[in-house]
């Protein structure tokens, strides 16, 4: 599963802000808008995402709390069983 971070989210915006307005691909160019990129994550979009993360790690929370419950009941006997049940045609 893939988790973003909230500096995954706003280097994502920077970064689609570079792409769409690249026209020379110089560096002189792509420093000035990583720049203009940073200016536009405004406190807003910054809230925005970080409810976002926030939203997210609550579901993975609950789904790793369901999984450890799943898990807890599970038992695997590795001590030899009297049983001839699991024992295969060779035996």
């Amino acid at each position: 599963m893939v988790k973003a971070t909230l500096i995954d989210i706003v280097r994502q915006h920077k970064q689609e802000h570079c792409d769409k307005n690249n026209k020379t691909f110089k560096m002189t160019e792509v420093k000035k808008l990583f720049e203009e990129g940073l200016q536009h994550i405004t406190p807003e979009k910054w809230s925005s995402c970080v409810s976002h993360i926030i939203k997210e790690e609550d579901k993975i929370y609950g789904l790793d709390h369901m999984i450890d419950n799943v898990s807890d009941r599970f038992i695997i006997n590795v001590t030899e069983s009297d049983s001839d049940d699991f024992l295969s045609d060779d035996e």
